[in-house]
């Protein structure tokens, strides 16, 4: 290992390597002297330039609170240091002291904002870029963005540590994020890849990770939970450092008819993991209630995956989309509630704003399909039913859509050749004939 600043202690590096200090964000050796109470110098050097009185009262304050134990008023002060004296012989450390600070508040629950701690660690990438540190400031970058759920931005971070720093301890740790970044951005061969090389240099279940992932990319469930189950078998504790392997197991058993082993896995996931993918692990379990007919249940989860995620992205969307079919159910069965038009519309075109394909996807637009069936509405039903018939694959209602396109299609044919506008026909041909040929 590399020299490090003399702040930095060889015991506190080899402290900080306890393994679950915190659940799936691993601290940095270097978070270890910010927990354990220790405050490097209390004295400033001067790098040749005398520091003004308050200067030094500045950074003794911040050392006495991080002494004392009080992180909370510690923390911002060594950041005020970095900002008024960012040429100070100091800098370097006060600006190392106030990131780590600030992520452990976040990770105890007395903070929430991991956009800062991203901000304070690329920072000190740019501004101390001979540093030591360097390599460590790097994967702080990424980790703060994989918390905050941007998987594609973190992607990079870890990559420089692997080309630039290949001879540092980090590589590892680096290695394994960069792989589940990548698997969690959908680039599933690139994420196989490294979890295999980590498999043949490092652990082989990291190997049988891979397998179970490339199964279950290929929906061979039963195959992917047979190689998770192997990784588990031979170290019952790997799910600590790959949590995603619960979420994976918990989908793939709810896939097999598994429901209770499935919904243990996924709840197991909810209790260890408050990041990223919580909000779509509560409404996998919503679904898996849904399908057995349990309202109620369904209910509560969508309402917590509605709160854990954020307006206008996809699970908010389908969470919204299943309570409002919940309650428009409930208001069928009472006479003389109504359901409001404008808001059933609404909710399904949330839906359909999140991709073309899907089977929740396809189950709302049919209702818009019927809704404007319904209302007379023939240009959108005509427009929604190409769409469904694009993507429709045995769905229920698929030759309910089909029959109302060809008979639209027929009117408007109809129409055209009554009217002798032949070159339109030609180019209702040319534009439908995919459609015109199913009728």
């Amino acid at each position: 290992m590399r020299m490090l600043p003399g702040w930095i202690k060889k015991q506190e590096i080899r402290a900080a390597c306890f393994v679950g200090l915190v659940v799936l964000l691993c601290l940095s050796p270097f978070d270890a002297m910010a927990l354990n109470g220790q405050t490097g110098s209390a004295e400033v050097g001067t790098g040749g330039v005398q520091q003004t009185r308050e200067q030094v009262k500045l950074w003794n304050r911040a050392i006495g609170f991080l002494g004392d134990g009080n992180k909370v008023e510690a923390a911002p002060l060594f950041k005020l240091f970095y900002e008024r004296y960012p040429d100070s012989g100091k800098a370097e450390e006060a600006l190392w002291h106030a990131a780590r600070l600030h992520k452990h508040l976040v990770l105890t629950g007395r903070e929430s904002d991991w956009d800062r701690i991203k901000d304070l660690y690329r920072e000190f990438t740019v501004a101390f870029p001979e540093s030591e540190l360097l390599p460590m400031a790097y994967l702080e970058v990424g980790k703060a963005y994989m918390a905050m759920g941007y998987f594609r931005e973190a992607v990079p971070y870890f990559g420089i540590i692997i080309r630039s720093f290949p001879d540092r301890d980090i590589v590892e740790e680096a290695s394994i994020l960069k792989s589940r970044a990548l698997y969690r951005t959908g680039r599933v061969e690139e994420a196989v890849s490294i979890y295999r090389e980590l498999g043949r240099a490092v652990d082989e279940n990291y190997g049988r990770l891979a397998d179970g992932y490339e199964y279950y990319g290929a929906k061979r469930y039963h195959d992917a939970l047979g190689s998770f189950l192997k990784i588990l078998k031979r170290d019952p504790t790997f799910y600590l450092k790959e949590p995603d392997i619960l979420r994976i197991m918990g989908d793939a058993y709810l896939r097999t008819g598994q429901t209770e082993q499935g919904r243990r896995r996924l709840e197991h996931y909810l209790n260890l993991h408050s990041g990223s993918h919580r909000e779509e692990v509560l409404f996998r379990i919503g679904e898996s209630y849904l399908e057995e007919g349990k309202s109620g249940f369904a209910s509560r989860f969508y309402e917590r995956a509605l709160k854990a995620s954020e307006r206008g992205d996809r699970i908010h969307s389908f969470s919204r989309y299943r309570l409002a079919v919940l309650e428009e159910e409930r208001k069928k069965a009472k006479p003389g509630e109504e359901i409001d038009p404008k808001e059933f519309v609404q909710v399904r075109e949330a839906v359909l704003e999140q991709g073309s394909s899907g089977e929740l996807i396809q189950e709302a637009r049919l209702e818009l399909i019927r809704y404007y069936w319904d209302s007379q509405e023939v240009d959108k039903v005509y427009d929604l039913g190409r769409i469904y018939l694009n993507y429709e694959s045995g769905e229920q209602g698929g030759k309910q859509v089909e029959q109302m396109v060809c008979r639209l299609l027929d009117e408007r044919l109809s129409e055209m050749l009554d009217q002798e506008k032949y070159k339109n026909v030609y180019q209702l041909y040319k534009d439908d004939y995919s459609y015109i040929k199913r009728c």
